[in-house]
């Protein structure tokens, strides 16, 4: 046998003898117990939340200090707005996340207009910023209105 045909063959070998036994049970979680439907997906959401939000939060003090065009700092609060609403259950709980975004939005928009006006940022910032703040304020009213009760 040639030695080129015994290196494929044994890289298969081994590769296949790696892989899981369909009939192994799935692996338990520290508790003993597999873990509930859903629940490794609202861990893996938690985390990412919580990372987004230093990200976010990063992002708003570099801009603040003039190190971060404002829009860029814009961009990394909607991402984590984009996570907090995905890890929303209901419309209802999504409405004071679109609220706190906003709130945050309104000061980027101040932030990117003062500097705009300062001759240290240009408009696009601003107009960005404000197209930013007008998506989330549409995305809290539809909220609003799908939240509210029907009229008779």
């Amino acid at each position: 046998m040639r030695m080129t045909a015994v290196i494929p063959a044994a890289v298969a070998a081994v590769l296949l003898a790696g892989q899981a036994n369909p009939q192994d049970p799935a692996p338990a979680s520290s508790t003993g117990r597999a873990p509930e439907p859903g629940q490794t997906v609202k861990e893996l959401q938690k985390e990412r939340i919580a990372t987004l939000r230093r990200v976010a939060d990063a992002a708003t003090r570099m801009a603040q200090n003039g190190r971060l065009e404002v829009w860029e700092a814009v961009e990394d609060r909607m991402t984590l707005l984009r996570a907090e609403a995905e890890a929303a259950e209901k419309e209802a709980d999504r409405v004071p996340l679109y609220t706190k975004a906003l709130d945050s939005l309104a000061g980027f928009e101040a932030l990117a207009k003062a500097r705009f006006e300062a001759g240290r940022g240009s408009e696009l910032s601003v107009l960005k910023v404000r197209a930013k703040r007008l998506e989330v304020e549409i995305s809290l009213e539809r909220a609003k209105e799908a939240t509210a009760p029907a009229r008779p």
